[in-house]
């Protein structure tokens, strides 16, 4: 009888502890309403319409695109005037957790076709920033129909993630503090030659760069951090 007791007292506790441990989620949080907060110009660039459909921000195991992951998406063309016309993907997720992330985009692109070429992480310039650096990945990926160019960010809370594994770790962090962090993922791509190499795909990438830099500027200061968390 005591032994059953004290199982009983040690299951209480231990669902005790389990519910305090949950991280609760931040119903304060506002959503970003992207259709607003994004103008029609950004720096030097103006909104157009394309012909061409962008890879979707998050897919099934099918390969199809899905929305219900994130809370507010915005898919945009831009161009400037020496011609670079510039794909914008956002997609926002109000609470990150292990089972709903933000979509990596070297899987996206290969489960709707797509071989990845290249990808590596890089250094770029963003306003609001701490020392102004983001850690951006470059990718470049073939598809049937066309080549691209990629450049993005996954911002989860306060961390720029590098992969998945890392993600992982933050959230789990995170969750143990008892928060549940915000995420986006901020990717710009163009469509490139099939030939594209070395100096040529390095000015490409330099272009996206400007440009996701020119868009973190064109946000209204109070609605930065969710692009940056800063």
């Amino acid at each position: 009888m005591k032994s059953a007791i004290s199982v009983a007292l040690a299951l209480g506790v231990a669902a005790m502890a389990a519910i305090a441990a949950t991280p609760a989620l931040d119903m304060s949080r506002a959503l970003p309403e992207f259709e607003k907060i994004v103008p029609g110009r950004i720096g030097g660039w103006r909104e157009v319409k394309s012909p061409y459909v962008q890879i979707a921000v998050a897919t099934d195991d099918r390969g199809q695109a899905v929305a219900a992951t994130y809370d507010e998406t915005l898919m945009r063309t831009y161009v400037d005037d020496a011609g670079h016309a510039v794909m914008l993907a956002l997609a926002y997720g109000l609470n990150q957790r292990q089972e709903a992330k933000i979509h990596r985009p070297e899987l996206c692109y290969v489960a709707q076709g797509f071989k990845v070429l290249a990808i590596e992480s890089s250094l770029a310039h963003v306003p609001g920033v701490p020392d102004e650096k983001v850690v951006i990945k470059r990718m470049l990926v073939e598809g049937r129909d066309r080549k691209e160019a990629v450049s993005y960010w996954i911002r989860v809370g306060k961390l720029f993630s590098e992969s998945a594994f890392d993600t992982r770790v933050y959230i789990l962090g995170q969750g143990l503090k008892g928060e549940v962090p915000d995420g986006i993922l901020v990717r710009a791509s163009q469509i490139v030659p099939r030939s594209i190499e070395g100096e040529e795909l390095e000015r490409i990438y330099a272009v996206q760069e400007k440009f996701l830099s020119d868009l973190v500027k064109a946000v209204p200061e109070t609605s930065r951090a969710s692009l940056t968390g800063w």
